[in-house]
């Protein structure tokens, strides 16, 4: 089951909707042999997500997602609460000039994909993470 939060004045970008994003997650984990089980995907504005770097991870900066994962690596199930800041989403879009519906799809399949187990602390992990996340947005069309 995919739960959908909305917490701020998120609006789908035109020619998205939360159906067929729905699908399309399903359609990427079922190409990497996974389900979902219970994934809740918060929309907050900045503050919000401010304030759960700060109490999740002592962070005190701004970032476009984050991904709490309830399952190991190896579960076929999925179960994670991800977080995802679509201001911060939208202006990442404007900085590198880019469609903001290309980065929301390309941040919210980046955190399912850390749902998965998948990381990028490493170079090495961040090529692997790239393929991932490329291989899954050429599903969406």
């Amino acid at each position: 089951m995919i739960v959908w939060e909305y917490h701020a004045d998120f609006k789908w970008p035109e020619n998205i909707d939360q159906a067929r994003v729905e699908q399309w997650i399903r359609q990427c984990l079922e190409q990497k042999g996974r389900m979902d089980e219970l994934i809740s995907i918060n929309f907050v504005d900045k503050e919000q997500m401010r304030e759960i770097n700060r109490r999740v991870f002592g962070r005190n900066y701004d970032t476009d997602t984050i991904t709490l994962a309830y399952c190991e690596p190896e579960q076929k199930q999925v179960s994670a609460d991800i977080y995802l800041s679509f201001p911060q989403i939208f202006e990442n879009a404007r900085q590198l000039n880019i469609e903001p519906k290309n980065e929301l799809l390309r941040v919210l399949i980046h955190s399912i994909l850390h749902a998965t187990g998948m990381k990028d602390g490493t170079d090495m992990e961040k090529q692997r993470m790239r393929a991932a996340e490329n291989e899954c947005l050429t599903v969406f069309s």
